[in-house]
Parts: C-alpha cells; structure tokens; sequence
C-alpha cells in the first residue's frame, strides 16, 4: 500500500486529474461528459488539456461527473480525505495504468 503521508497535494491532485481524463479517454471526452450533464459553459477540450489541476470553478462539476472526491481533486483547498485509502488506491491505480 502507498503511504499516504508522504503524497503531497500536488502530487495528489495530479494523479486525480490524470484519473479523471484517463476516465473519460482524455480531455475530449471529458468535456463531452460536462457538456451532457448539464454544466454551464463546459470547458472545451483544448481548455481541459492545458488544466495542470481541476480548477476551483469547476471541480464540483467534475466531482459529480466523475464520482472522484473534491477531496482529492483539490486537496490543497478542500483538505484531504477522511479516508486515507483513497489517497491509496489513487496511487495504487495509476502505478497500475503506468
């Protein structure tokens, strides 16, 4: 398992975002998936693809799209996860995918 501990939030942050494009097959379908669910000016693509993080204005879109903690997603404002196996498996995860 991971030591959440030593993950830093930017470290978390952005294995989250590389999560959430990978579930959605990059930042195209991404914006599609904002676009279907309602949000007020999605972001387009090429916006997405430039995010070195999920912006403040739209992380609760993308936590509701994506079922991915804001907790994770932006841990450097909204504070870590109470569960601090989340912050695991993001990492186990991704070393999986890489």
């Amino acid at each position: 398992m991971a030591d959440t501990h030593r993950k830093s939030a930017d470290e978390i942050k952005t294995a989250a975002l590389r999560k959430v494009k990978s579930a959605f097959r990059g930042a195209t379908g991404l914006s599609r998936a904002l676009a279907e669910r309602g949000t007020k000016r999605p972001p387009s693509p090429q916006a997405i693809s430039q995010w070195e993080q999920v912006p403040v204005e739209r992380v609760a879109d993308v936590e509701s799209a994506t079922g991915i903690s804001r907790h994770l997603l932006r841990p450097d404002i909204y504070g870590l996860p109470n569960d601090p196996s989340l912050v695991d498996s993001l990492f186990e995860e991704a070393g999986a995918e890489g």
